[in-house]
């Protein structure tokens, strides 16, 4: 049995185990459903409860005025990531403004959330156009989905109209927001789980009700001395009611006539515990959707010490859920695939959030004083309008100046503008670099984990600092390596892996080489775009370090020259791993296609014959465990090298060296280190074998090699001569 059949046979059965709890939720929708306090209880019943109607009331309304927005996965001009509302995506004015022609986002929300926490489910058809495009949502009845089915591999929803007319809608084309279900797909009827303890609170409102009804007054039994017809008990009854029950009755005076007597009869409201019991009621609702009592009228319990906590507790207990909820049904009904990739739904629940004034304003001076908050951020959290400019200095937690004097005491840091926050970076890491080596012996110098005595090299103390400081540049970029390497392999991993099943085609190495072919051009252009930023922001920050080594001035920008080779260096990096991807899966191809067919042994057993798809498979894991992580390592390696040459040469030097680190190096950077090479030169060519220890294969190099690392773990380092 497949593992979807698996799937699709444990929904059907789980589904079937619910028929009895959607079935009473039937009844109860249709109100023959009592509470063992005798009242009926259903939905509309329900909310004549005042402490559950407050509780529908105020979590529906918090979700109306939280806005959801479209967000944006972006990276920004120093190759950081951030988000950006997505304000041209087409599902936005959607989910932000209106959800149809007639009703707007947060009405739309409102209303769901109101069928959710009263019948477990809210249904709405999501109408598209064409081009499968969502173009308004239409809310439906809760009681009007009458079954969900499972068909194939697809839900389809079952609607029942006004005139009992069925219609099987798919369910990718139903925005369906439930509560708790054991199925996955439907939840349960908030009603009728807390039927017992809604009806007990109906109950209490009925009997206060009717206690009032009377005047306030409990009953009573009146004492004739004589003996009464049926008909004078009757007028006597009558006659006392219209006399004394009823408010407009209340207080006045009774007169006992032919020596009748009169004994109060039955419980009063507190022998009873009528109010203890209405009390305890709101708790129970509280208790029901995970409410502060407050949240509902109930102050009982509240202090000024802790209504700022119960305010936090209602958001993240009570909210956060179905915020949540709303954004992955969003997600997986209203986007695409493609779309997830790069945006997401996003339900804003900040304004919520937001403390008192005295310790929003203590917050503010806290990321003010350590350098993380302008003017501006604060007053666009308080939304104010920005002042301008000046408005977007940061401050240094070292003295609370402008954290631009770091630099050059002159201009104004733009956090926006990548150039000069890498410029910032920069000189910091100089700083660092400068204490590192004043606090060592001269002519020692850190580069990574290495200790390395240059005294025979002629390493400058400059060589020095900005070599260390390259190394903390390399460090400090590592995770957007990461990141990159990240996104590159998870998007090559998904789309080999589903393209799998090309292979069981009569022709299956033929269509998996088509597809391999147009995949891999449109994931060089993917690759690409993840490294460029990252290539271009660390380009930058080096050519600056390598300026301040040479003692030349800082240029405006990336000079054109090394913008090119920053470009051109993330096409080779893209170029590099296509051919990687697409030789490995090529390689995997012919070593299936070498495996001999099974041939049955003597009981005639057949040994299953290792396929192509099963080796691609292991070979997928494998990169999903460790590719990334290689692929990371080695470029931010490379790269480093690489673009500290490039700004060498963009600088007038003509002449480069290897320089090796550490006294435990291998055999193949000692051959290396001291090797002087001009500007067009290779430290080594096609053809040369870099020999390592005894027993040890060499390295036959297949291109030149202008730079730095010589194989993975290499610490080594290009200098100008």
């Amino acid at each position: 049995m497949g593992i979807r059949s698996a799937i699709g046979k444990m929904f059907r059965s789980v589904r079937t185990t619910q028929d009895a709890i959607w079935a009473q939720t039937v009844g109860l929708i249709q109100g023959s459903t009592k509470a063992s306090s005798g009242q009926t209880v259903n939905e509309r019943t329900a909310l004549n409860l005042l402490s559950f109607y407050a509780a529908v009331k105020v979590i529906s309304e918090s979700l109306m005025q939280t806005p959801m927005f479209v967000m944006e996965h972006i990276t920004t001009s120093n190759g950081g990531e951030s988000t950006r509302k997505a304000r041209s995506h087409p599902t936005y004015d959607l989910l932000h403004n209106m959800s149809n022609t007639f009703l707007s986002a947060g009405k739309f929300r409102e209303t769901m959330m109101g069928h959710v926490l009263t019948y477990g489910n809210g249904y709405a058809e999501i109408e598209r156009d064409n081009s499968g495009q969502p173009i308004s949502l239409w809310i439906l009845s809760p009681t009007s989905i009458v079954d969900i089915k499972l068909v194939g591999q697809e839900l389809r929803y079952i609607h029942r109209d006004k005139n009992g007319q069925e219609t099987s809608l798919a369910g990718s084309n139903i925005f369906h927001l439930s509560g708790l279900g054991f199925d996955g797909v439907k939840g349960y009827s908030p009603v009728t789980m807390a039927r017992s303890a809604i009806g007990n609170g109906m109950a209490a409102d009925e009997f206060a009700g009717t206690w009032f009804a009377r005047g306030a007054t409990p009953s009573a039994v009146i004492t004739h001395p004589g003996n009464l017809k049926p008909e004078g008990r009757t007028n006597l009854k009558r006659s006392w009611a219209d006399a004394q029950s009823g408010m407009e009755n209340a207080h006045k005076i009774a007169v006992m006539e032919e020596g009748m007597t009169i004994q109060p009869w039955g419980m009063s409201p507190e022998d009873s515990q009528l109010l203890a019991t209405r009390r305890f009621t709101p708790e129970e609702m509280a208790r029901l959707f995970r409410l502060p009592p407050p949240k509902i009228g109930d102050l009982s319990r509240a202090t000024f010490s802790n209504i700022e906590a119960l305010a936090i507790w209602f958001v993240t207990d009570a909210i956060d859920p179905w915020a949540q909820r709303f954004e992955m049904e969003a997600s997986a009904k209203l986007f695409t695939k493609t779309d997830r990739e790069r945006f997401f739904p996003f339900v804003q629940l900040a304004g919520l959030l937001r403390g008192d004034l005295p310790t929003r304003y203590t917050a503010y001076a806290t990321g003010r004083q350590w350098g993380w908050l302008s003017v501006n951020d604060i007053r666009g959290l308080e939304e104010m309008n920005n002042i301008g400019e000046s408005g977007d200095v940061y401050l240094s937690p070292l003295n609370m100046i402008d954290a631009q004097e770091l630099v050059d005491g002159e201009e104004v840091l733009d956090p926006s503008d990548g150039q000069a926050v890498s410029r910032f970076v920069i000189n910091a890491l100089r700083k660092l670099a400068d204490r590192e080596r004043h606090k060592q012996i001269p002519a020692k110098i850190v580069a990574n984990t290495c200790e390395c005595d240059n005294s025979d090299r002629k390493i400058t103390h400059v060589q020095s600092r900005s070599i260390v400081t390259r190394n903390k540049i390399s460090r400090a970029n590592k995770r957007l390596f990461d990141d990159a390497a990240k996104r590159s392999v998870t998007r090559d991993v998904r789309a080999v892996s589903g393209a799998l099943g090309k292979l069981d085609a009569p022709d299956g190495r033929g269509a998996f080489v088509d597809w391999m072919d147009g995949f891999y051009e449109g994931q060089g252009d993917y690759v690409h775009r993840q490294f460029s930023p990252v290539i271009a922001a660390f380009a930058d920050q080096l050519n600056s370090d390598v300026l301040d080594e040479r003692g030349l001035p800082e240029s405006e920008g990336l000079p054109p020259e090394m913008e090119r080779f920053a470009e051109d260096y993330t096409g080779s990096l893209a170029g590099r791993y296509i051919d990687s991807s697409r030789g490995q899966l090529i390689n995997l191809l012919d070593e299936a296609d070498a495996i001999p067919d099974p041939v049955p042994d003597e009981d005639g057993n057949v040994a299953v014959k290792v396929t192509a798809a099963v080796l691609i498979g292991a070979r997928l894991i494998e990169w999903g465990d460790k590719r990334s992580g290689k692929l990371s390592t080695r470029e931010n390696a490379q790269s480093l090298q690489a673009l500290t040459r490039q700004s060498y040469t963009n600088s007038g030097v003509t002449r480069f060296r290897w320089v090796t680190f550490g006294s435990d190096t291998c055999p193949i950077c000692e051959e290396l280190d001291g090797t002087i090479v001009g500007v067009e030169g290779a430290f080594a060519k096609p053809g040369d074998d870099l020999e390592g220890d005894e027993g040890q294969t060499p390295i036959t190099r297949t291109a030149n090699m202008f730079h730095p690392p010589a194989h993975d773990g290499c610490v080594c380092q290009v200098v100008a001569e």
